[in-house]
């Protein structure tokens, strides 16, 4: 490492410190400093960056964040990233990140930054957990830039995101439920049978839109939950589950019936229509052949404006999901792992955490029967 020292005028020098060359342009890089007082000062300046660079603590690039997180996005599809998630990230970084941050130089953007970055987009009225996914991002673009040695240290790491608070679950009832699907079948017979499978076997929207009839087995009165699909602009992308697993759940006699009327209908629209129904073809199609799924983006249009029919404001697509969930808690006979598997959680304590208010109080029991057995005998 070199260091020069120069006086600019009688005691203020300007010393520079060679510290590399710029990872991204790789243009020669140089740290200056002003200093007052004798060459003394200023010569023990340039020890002290010199020692600083030796260190890492000054290299870095002068590319600014936009570059790093179009780099960083393309380090993403370059790892298998799948189309969807790129899809949200794109959405993050130029709906909100890169207006606000992206003219900054990466080395120099603070932890500061990204915590007044948050205070912004909270007086905009986002919510806690779309801030943190944009920290998300910002924290994996930074931990990359680290990698690539563009900067010594992740400033993400040190910032504070909002705290995610759970939001209390407010499952409509079995009345409120039975009046939507019945709205839904005035409306769409089609949609109204995703509606009421949904609160069958409470499956995501995009699980209720990848199912094929190659998953549904009638017979054995099952459905296999192996995929998800996502809008994306000008078409429907297939993916695996959120959690990346294969589960399947039981149907139940109501819903066998549901799938059988489903299906006869989507056959008998077919016939009418001269077209042939393919084995693999969606369930919930608006094509005669069944050949593209139903958008998800089209289901949540579909059950808003039911809802709104109804005046029920408070209930959305994913309400059904925890209609169900509650509902089988409720018996108190349904273990945690059985709902977990329904709902296809990963671990059963996930399924716990969320509806745990919703299982029977047995604290009470267990304190009654210790009782029991330290009473008195008579």
């Amino acid at each position: 490492m070199r260091g020069t020292v120069r006086e600019r005028q009688p005691g203020v020098w300007e010393v520079r410190v060679y510290v590399g060359r710029d990872p991204v342009t790789n243009a020669p890089r140089q740290v200056s400093r002003t200093v007052r007082g004798g060459k003394r000062a200023a010569q023990s300046k340039v020890a002290e960056l010199v020692a600083e660079a030796k260190q890492g603590r000054l290299g870095g690039t002068d590319a600014s964040v936009a570059l790093l997180l179009e780099r960083h996005l393309e380090a993403l599809a370059r790892k298998g990233s799948s189309a969807s998630y790129l899809y949200r990230v794109r959405g993050l970084v130029d709906g909100k990140i890169r207006p606000t941050l992206g003219a900054k130089t990466v080395r120099k953007l603070t932890a500061w930054d990204l915590d007044n970055f948050y205070a912004g987009l909270a007086d905009e009225g986002l919510s806690a957990s779309s801030i943190r996914q944009a920290h998300a991002v910002l924290s994996g673009a930074l931990g990359q830039a680290v990698k690539w040695g563009w900067v010594p240290l992740n400033v993400a790491k040190a910032a504070s995101p909002p705290v995610v608070r759970s939001a209390r679950i407010v499952p409509p009832t079995v009345d409120e439920v039975r009046a939507l699907v019945a709205a839904a079948e005035r409306r769409d017979p089609v949609l109204a049978a995703l509606v009421m499978l949904a609160a069958i076997i409470g499956a995501r929207r995009g699980e209720l839109c990848a199912l094929r009839w190659t998953d549904v087995d009638l017979g054995a009165g099952t459905v296999r939950i192996s995929r998800s699909v996502m809008d994306l602009p000008g078409r429907v992308e297939e993916k695996s589950t959120k959690t990346h697993q294969e589960r399947t759940v039981a149907l139940g006699d109501v819903g066998v019936a549901l799938l059988g009327a489903h299906r006869g209908q989507v056959l008998e629209r077919a016939k009418l229509g001269e077209a042939d129904l393919a084995p693999d073809a969606f369930v919930f199609s608006a094509r005669l052949d069944g050949a593209s799924p139903v958008r998800p983006g089209t289901v949540s249009k579909f059950f808003g404006r039911v809802r709104d029919e109804l005046e029920l404001p408070h209930v959305h697509l994913h309400s059904l999901r925890h209609f169900m969930a509650t509902q089988l808690a409720a018996r108190g006979d349904v273990s945690a792992r059985t709902l977990a598997g329904r709902l296809g959680h990963a671990d059963a304590s996930v399924s716990l955490k969320v509806y745990s208010a919703f299982f029977p109080p047995a604290d009470l029991e267990a304190a009654d029967h210790v009782g029991r057995v330290l009473a008195p005998a008579p």
